[in-house]
């Protein structure tokens, strides 16, 4: 229980972090190597923080389709 607490300050931080990474992009493949790059770390958020995940996920899909009409 202890590290799951310790461990939530630091998706949070993650969390932000991709997504500041991913609205830096200038392209849908620089957005897909920034998914890629970090989707081990993704996989965790997905399994320990859903709320999370479907965030990180909908902005991803958000901005992709952003980059799309560009």
């Amino acid at each position: 229980e202890v590290a799951k607490a310790i461990e939530k300050p630091n998706q949070t931080v993650l969390l932000g972090k991709l997504i500041e990474w991913a609205e830096a992009c200038n392209t849908e493949d620089e957005l897909k190597s920034i998914w890629k790059a970090n989707q081990s770390k993704i996989d965790e958020i997905k399994s320990s923080d859903a709320d999370g995940y479907k965030r990180l996920q909908a902005r991803f899909a958000e901005l992709k389709l952003k980059l799309k009409g560009e």
